[in-house]
């Protein structure tokens, strides 16, 4: 949502990303235009014909981490694995269940470095390090 400019005859310019895309397909979308009186239009549909392939990138935010992270990308996932850095595995996250982009962590982990391992669609996976600072 973004503020009314009031009366203008400047052109506004609006972005948004679109943070539930899976890997490829076609997309709409259109502009919902509220006026400061209630009244409302819409602009024009537009397609956008996305085509991520599997190397998109994924990012794993924010690092060092406190009680959750963020997967940007996740629904290019199939999985998200967590391991200790002896190597055992401390949860696992089916993404088909997952509707954010954000993990809950256990707040009872003790602060250190895990392993997640991001496991995409088409079977590659990425190591990501990260430091889990908790404040029980």
């Amino acid at each position: 949502e973004v503020e009314a400019a009031g009366f203008s005859t400047n052109n506004r310019s609006y972005n948004f990303i679109d943070g539930n895309l899976t890997i490829q397909g076609d997309y709409y979308y259109k502009l919902r235009q509220v006026d400061q009186n209630g009244d409302f239009s819409f602009s024009d549909v537009i397609k956008i014909d996305v085509n991520l392939g599997s190397s998109a990138p994924i990012t794993v935010y924010p690092n060092p981490a406190i009680n959750y992270i963020n997967v940007q990308g996740i629904h290019q996932l199939s999985k998200v694995e967590m391991y200790d850095m002896t190597g055992a595995l401390i949860n696992v996250w089916d993404t088909d269940e997952v509707q954010s982009t954000r993990l809950n962590l256990d707040k009872t982990l003790p602060t250190g470095n895990y392993l997640f391992r991001l496991t995409r669609i088409s079977g590659e996976s990425d190591d990501h390090q990260i430091m889990i600072l908790n404040n029980r």
